[in-house]
């Protein structure tokens, strides 16, 4: 009977760490209740268990999450992502929450309001913004980073403005450092586009993994599919399957509709 008592202690104590950890990591009750396959009984029992002992107060929580949901949003608006982006990939959370998360931000100056309004713009916005760089005579390096986007994509949006009749491609001045340009002007339109492949692939080549995998978050937020991309930036489907599934697989962008409605049949 008392060894039975103490496997019973024993496992309480287990699950109150879990709990405990869970709790600090800001997971909310329900997802804590799904991930541990327990009741909420048995989850506020264990809260009641903790709190008598100090290990935090009942509003702890409720901080634990606001600093849960902060870093998620901060990293999301590093992304470029808009509030509605954020509410498909921040589970359970709500536009006001994500309102509320922002203006934290802001008030503890992790984010600023200028940089704060540029970077949570739709695509459309961001690249007009872009395209007035470039008119003011930014390269496309340079007018990159101050909307928030990689290079790849920045070049992606001069491809798209040119195409579209926006601005002329001897408008947009070259970068000073780096190689040599290899565009001129009597440059066919067939030898542009092998060139300007062939730049953006050797750039590519020279990332990291973790370089990698945020420039592909970035092609699937601008709404490109998996053979866009691999023209794109000059890497095979077998390269670029595995490394979508894994930034899905990570939240790190929404679930495609197909593999959705498959996953739920």
């Amino acid at each position: 009977m008392q060894e039975i008592e103490l496997q019973d202690e024993e496992r309480t104590k287990k699950l109150d760490e879990k709990i405990l950890s869970e709790i600090k990591n800001g997971t909310r009750k329900r997802d804590i209740v799904k991930k541990l396959e327990i009741s909420f009984d048995i989850l506020n029992d264990s809260l009641n268990r903790l709190t008598r002992k100090g290990l935090f107060t009942h509003s702890d929580i409720k901080k634990y999450q606001d600093e849960a949901l902060d870093r998620g949003v901060f990293e999301l608006i590093q992304q470029g992502y808009e509030d509605r982006e954020q509410m498909r990939i921040l589970l359970h959370s709500t536009l006001n929450d994500v309102g509320f998360s922002m203006r934290r931000l802001v008030d503890s100056g992790r984010i600023d309001k200028v940089q704060l309004n540029l970077k949570t713009k739709s695509r459309e916005e961001r690249k007009k913004r872009f395209l007035e760089l470039l008119t003011e005579g930014e390269t496309v390096k340079s007018a990159s980073k101050i909307v928030g986007i990689s290079v790849s994509i920045g070049s992606t949006y001069a491809k798209e403005l040119v195409d579209e009749g926006k601005i002329e491609r001897k408008d947009i001045k070259k970068g000073q450092a780096g190689r040599p340009p290899k565009i001129s002007d009597t440059t066919t339109e067939e030898e542009r586009i092998k060139i300007e492949k062939r730049i953006k692939t050797e750039e590519v080549k020279k990332l990291t993994q973790e370089e990698t995998e945020q420039l592909i978050v970035e092609y699937l937020k601008e709404g490109f599919n998996i053979q866009k991309i691999a023209n794109d930036i000059g890497k095979g489907y077998i390269e670029l399957r595995p490394i979508i599934d894994k930034v899905v697989r990570e939240g790190r962008v929404p679930v495609p509709e197909k593999k959705q409605k498959r996953s739920e049949n």
